[in-house]
């Protein structure tokens, strides 16, 4: 058995215990990869001095080399920052010479992490060092006694997704992004930060964490997506914008030439592609909701 200890912000802990998130980015301001763990295998998170102690864990997953955008556009604020300007300032310092507008950052990917209380909290192994930089890693014996150590204080809290299960909201985001080549499916938009992935059923409707259930769209088409007033036809993918969108009191709207349009953009796998059921359910989703009645409002 193998387990890491890897050194984490209070920040990040804190911000991620009130999130709860399926999944989410532990990022590094470096471009070296993490390699210490194979998929599955626990990693274990440690405060910074002066806090001597491991306070929770995470399944790793993945590790990933991504730019700053990227790793906003799929974790939010699962990145242990409350926006993307705090991604930004927290590179700055840890890199305050000029870097690149859009850095790239290291990426441990943790599955459902699990935080633990303070009173919780587990002293580190007696060969824990000051000096070491970002973690250490763990094996055999002391890395399984270490680990029943953890995992017993952490309870119900552990419940991590099956490796053959679906995966984080993160993941599927940063899966769609990729299916996309990075762009809007509508207009070819390549620039990361005004990109959302929408789901077609969304989560909180049952919809699955799958590349067939996601759209890579600009923001403001997303939002649009999500009130229904764009939806997407199942067959040929063609476009279809309300007219309360289309026009204006000054006439067409930036938004006219896209109805009637296909997708610019769509994944080159046949099996990532949007599902036509999925679209089919939020076209008639999104044409039901517009032909209800509207209740009147007193003047």
């Amino acid at each position: 058995m193998r387990t890491f200890v890897g050194l984490t912000e209070r920040t990040w802990v804190e911000r991620v215990a009130v999130l709860t998130p399926g999944d989410a980015s532990l990022w590094r301001p470096h471009r070296r990869r993490f390699r210490a763990l194979e998929p599955g295998e626990p990693y274990l998170l440690k405060l910074h001095a002066p806090w001597n102690a491991i306070v929770g864990a995470g399944r790793f997953v993945a590790a990933e080399r991504l730019p700053l955008s990227l790793a906003w556009l799929a974790f939010g604020a699962a990145n242990g920052v409350v926006d993307p300007a705090e991604l930004r300032r927290r590179t700055a310092r840890a890199h305050p010479e000029p870097t690149a507008v859009d850095p790239l950052l290291s990426c441990v990917v943790l599955d459902r992490p699990a935080i633990l209380d303070e009173s919780d909290w587990v002293a580190v192994p007696d060969d824990w060092r000051p000096s070491v930089a970002h973690g250490k890693l763990y094996r055999g014996d002391a890395a399984h006694a270490l680990w029943e150590q953890v995992r017993g204080r952490l309870g119900a809290r552990w419940s991590p997704t099956p490796l053959d299960g679906e995966p984080g909201p993160g993941r599927f985001r940063l899966a769609v992004a990729d299916a996309y080549g990075h762009r809007c499916a509508v207009t070819g938009e390549r620039a990361l930060a005004a990109l959302e992935v929408v789901q077609l059923r969304p989560a909180a409707r049952g919809g699955p964490n799958r590349v067939e259930n996601g759209v890579l769209l600009r923001a403001d088409l997303a939002r649009l997506f999500e009130h229904g007033l764009l939806c997407i036809e199942p067959e040929g993918f063609v476009v279809r914008v309300h007219a309360s969108v289309r026009r204006a009191a000054g006439g067409a709207t930036p938004y006219a030439p896209l109805d009637g349009r296909p997708l610019r953009v769509v994944p080159e796998r046949f099996d990532l592609l949007p599902s036509r059921e999925l679209l089919a359910e939020h076209v008639a989703a999104s044409r039901a909701w517009l032909a209800a009645p509207r209740p009147s409002v007193a003047g």
